[in-house]
This record gives structure tokens, sequence and C-alpha cells, in this order.
């Protein structure tokens, strides 16, 4: 699957005819992970330029967010590439990544890139949450791109289980520009179907929110690849 976005697609009516092959919308109202933002790619998303723009804002005590969802669905294994840069908006951040099929929320393990607060200190996080997700600590590996996320830059997501190849291990590998950051190995690398997607949400529960803020995040293209 290749996204590179070529439509002008105006607000309301993402994805447009071609982008609907390879994307859907999280549905209209649901609210994010804090509870505090809600999903509507109506009111956030076109396409333009080359480009998919999420602008997220408020409207009145709403703050809109958006999830875009490739519709890919669930595989054991991919490989993952975006080319994305976002404004700073403070009170929101960002999340890149595969969600399991299974299991009750990510007891079956996560894998986040990039990740991180759309602040001027944000930078692009790596993220491989434990299959299964243990009772104590560690429940991950963090690994830093050190790069503000308000650039143009590339990263990407190589995730291996051992059964979706020839390999015998477990493993996913986290790119930025090319260059390795980090690598998880082992038993604890997720192995079950996942699903990719496209979040912008606001500040995880517990932490205090700004005052309204609203910003772009601009996704240039995307490439997702599976094993076979």
């Amino acid at each position: 699957m290749t996204s590179t976005f070529s439509e002008t697609t105006a607000l309301g009516y993402w994805p447009g005819p071609v982008a609907s092959w390879d994307w859907y919308n999280r549905q209209a109202g649901a609210t994010d992970s804090s509870g505090r933002g809600t999903y509507n790619s109506g009111k956030t998303v076109t396409e333009h330029d080359g480009v998919v723009d999420v602008f997220v804002h408020s409207e009145g005590d709403t703050r809109y967010v958006a999830a875009l969802v490739a519709a890919l669905g669930d595989t054991v294994g991919q490989r993952i590439s975006v080319c994305m840069r976002a404004d700073r908006i403070p009170g929101y951040k960002l999340v890149f990544m595969l969600w399991p099929s299974g299991g009750s929320g990510n007891s079956l393990g996560e894998i986040d890139y990039p990740e991180g607060r759309l602040t001027p200190e944000g930078v692009g996080n790596a993220f491989m949450h434990y299959d299964p997700k243990p009772a104590t600590d560690p429940k991950q590996d963090w690994y830093s791109s050190g790069v503000s996320t308000v650039d143009w830059h590339v990263y990407t997501i190589e995730w291996n289980p051992g059964s979706a190849s020839f390999q015998t291990d477990d493993y996913a590998n986290f790119y930025f520009d090319g260059a390795l950051i980090g690598r998880s190995t082992g038993a604890l690398v997720p192995d079950g179907p996942m699903h990719y997607l496209i979040q912008i949400e606001t500040y995880i529960d517990g932490q205090a929110l700004p005052a309204p803020a609203s910003g772009h995040v601009l996704i240039d293209w995307v490439t997702i690849s599976t094993p076979g």
C-alpha cells in the first residue's frame, strides 16, 4: 500500500475516491484516550497539495481530533514508513501506531512511532509495549529520535514477528530518516494481528490541558508492506 495523497478533498469529504481505497475514519463523536477530545474527521481532515492535512482545533467547548485507520486491516508483520510534520499545538499529541485486534486495550502489546506532544520541546519517540503487558514495570521499550516533529522527517517501523517470515526471532526496528534508533527483540515483541492508525489526540488522562489551541499535522506519504 502506498498513499501519496494526490487528490483535493474538501473538509467533510475525506477520504476522497482514491484515498478511500486505503483509509477510513474513526467514528465521529467517539472520544479520545483521555475523554477530552472528540474524533471528527469531517471537521478536521482535508487533502490538498499532495498532503493530508489534519486541523485540530476547538469549537466552543469541544476539542476536535482525528484518527485515520489503514484499510489494510489486521496483519501479522508490517513495515511502515511515513513522512510527516506537525505544528506546535499545546494540549495535543500524536501517536502513529500498530494496535492489536484482540485482548483488552493494549494487553497484547502496541507499537508506536512517532509519538509525542506537539509542544516546542516535543520530539518523535518510539515505544514498543510488551505482549503480554506485564503486571509491573518495565512495560515497554522506549527510543527517541531526539528531533522535533515540527520539520519534515521520515519515521519507519519494521515489525517482524518470527512467524511472519523465515526469521525465527520476533523484532521491531525503528528508523529515523533511514537511521536505526532502536531495536526490540524477543518473545515480548507482539506477534498477533495488529492494524495501523494515525491518531492525533489530546494529552493523556491526568495531564492538564492548556487553553484551547489549533494547528495542523501534515502527512506527505505513507507506505505499508506486509510479509509475503
